[in-house]
């Protein structure tokens, strides 16, 4: 494309920039991240959102989150792609402050994928108090029973916060379910009745299990 003379634009830029965060290719997204500076395409918020997906792919989130603080403007999906990915890194307390960020500002409504980020990072610090809120707000909206994602998410917070019983509720009102849903199911059944065990207790039942 290049060789041929078709500059790059704010359509093909992302897609090249995505291409570089499924190869975690730091140095190609670097270099494109030069390339939309250079064309004058990086107030342009895909590419923003984009190139904040590349950086957090390549395991480099301190650059992403200089990046998501730049960001005049922010969207749905540019909250989502922060959440999400903070999340995923084990930055769960960073994560929440986003979601509180959007939520308290009122210019972006979270849709079902905030709260699936949102449902990872209370499964990874044990807040069920917001987790539950969560599982309020998605009530009072509906539609979530026939997501299998969300509900696995609810699942799998439930269940790593310790609440077995409300997992499973969520659980059997699930109107499909996958192969992540049946394993969540145990497994977070497994890990609630360790944690009502004495420490010794605990340890024998896993060796057991094993």
């Amino acid at each position: 494309m290049l060789t041929n003379g078709t500059p790059l634009d704010h359509y093909t830029l992302p897609f090249v920039i995505t291409a570089c965060s499924f190869l975690s290719s730091l140095p190609h997204g670097l270099q494109l991240h030069g390339c939309a500076m250079k064309l004058g395409l990086f107030s342009d918020l895909y590419v923003q959102t984009t190139l904040l997906n590349m950086y957090a792919s390549c395991s480099t989130m301190d650059c992403a989150c200089q990046l998501f603080d730049r960001m005049e403007q922010r969207d749905l999906v540019s909250y989502n792609a922060m959440i999400a990915q903070l999340a995923r890194a084990g930055l769960p307390k960073m994560a929440l402050e986003i979601f509180r960020e959007m939520v308290s500002n009122r210019l972006v409504n979270p849709d079902g994928a905030t709260m699936v980020g949102v449902l990872l990072a209370c499964a990874q610090v044990g807040s069920v108090k917001l987790g539950m809120w969560v599982h309020g707000y998605l009530a009072k909206i509906g539609g979530f029973d026939s997501n299998v994602v969300l509900s696995n998410a609810l699942v799998d917070m439930y269940a790593k916060c310790g609440d077995a019983i409300s997992a499973r509720k969520v659980f059997d009102k699930m109107n499909t379910r996958d192969g992540v849903s049946w394993n969540t199911m145990i497994s977070g059944t497994i890990q609630s009745f360790l944690f009502m065990l004495p420490s010794e207790d605990s340890t024998s039942f896993t060796e057991t299990v094993i």
